[in-house]
């Protein structure tokens, strides 16, 4: 497989004085530098208008590992977009031998968005399959920023344009509160705060809001909410009349 199709910048070994060439999507090109009679041979440099009219597979093999070609891709709209339908199509492929590239490649854009706006944005011109797609894989493989889905949870038009449901918004709510309570490791929190009004009716909060009475991380207003709000849940009202009885 050439540089292009593997997308991992190659270093070919060629012994001393045959006049060695590497190889690249075809070309034949002379190498370049020489250290101690080793030849090192490096694809070939990637331009906007050679990410424009390459297939997005090929970019896709390309891009996820080479940062370089991920960067000029990135400005690309249009072919940007095509060639994240095909990794996420790759991504999700339980026996594609690309499965790991089109995760890579998907990371790579996950870790581009700084806020819930940018988001919004990767997420526009997807279909509802390959929106779940990437919002799932937003939490599976770890590589969204945390702090995306502090103020994402909390905007209920960003929520509606993404549309991601309450089984997804269950998933990001414990993301979420973890990297709160690491953040804020000496902190209580309010119920609001824990779980935002604008979650997708649904949601369920039970995990979240378990893990924070067994931490000891929700005020005194919030566990009398709790209590309230799971009046058949023998573990909550057991959890809740000991930490009233502890304030008592």
């Amino acid at each position: 497989m050439d540089g292009l199709e593997s997308g991992v910048m190659q270093a070919v070994i060629l012994v001393p004085g045959q006049g060695g060439v590497g190889v690249a999507r075809g070309e034949r090109r002379e190498c370049a530098g020489r250290a101690r009679g080793v030849h090192l041979c490096y694809p070939p440099p990637v331009n906007l208008e050679r990410l424009r009219t390459t297939p997005p597979r090929e970019v896709v093999l390309l891009a996820a590992g080479r940062p370089d070609a991920f960067d000029l891709l990135w400005l690309l709209r249009d072919p940007f977009r095509a060639a994240l339908i095909d990794a996420l199509a790759l991504a999700v492929a339980p026996d594609d031998p690309h499965r790991d590239v089109g995760h890579a490649f998907v990371c790579r854009a996950l870790a581009r968005v700084r806020n819930a706006d940018e988001l919004v944005a990767l997420c526009e011109g997807l279909d509802d399959a390959h929106r779940g797609d990437l919002l799932g894989l937003a939490l599976k493989g770890f590589s969204l920023d945390p702090r995306v889905l502090v103020t994402l949870l909390e905007d209920a038009t960003r929520l509606a344009r993404l549309a991601p449901g309450p089984l997804w918004c269950a998933d990001a709510l414990w993301t979420r509160a973890a990297w709160l309570f690491d953040e804020h490791p000496e902190r209580r929190f309010s119920f609001e705060e824990l779980v935002p009004p604008a979650l997708p009716e649904g949601t369920r909060a039970r995990a979240v809001l378990g893990a924070a009475l067994d931490a000891a991380r929700l005020t005194d207003e919030a566990v009398a909410r709790v209590r309230a709000l799971y009046p058949r849940d023998a573990y909550i009202q057991q959890k809740t009349a000991a930490a009233e009885g502890n304030e008592g």
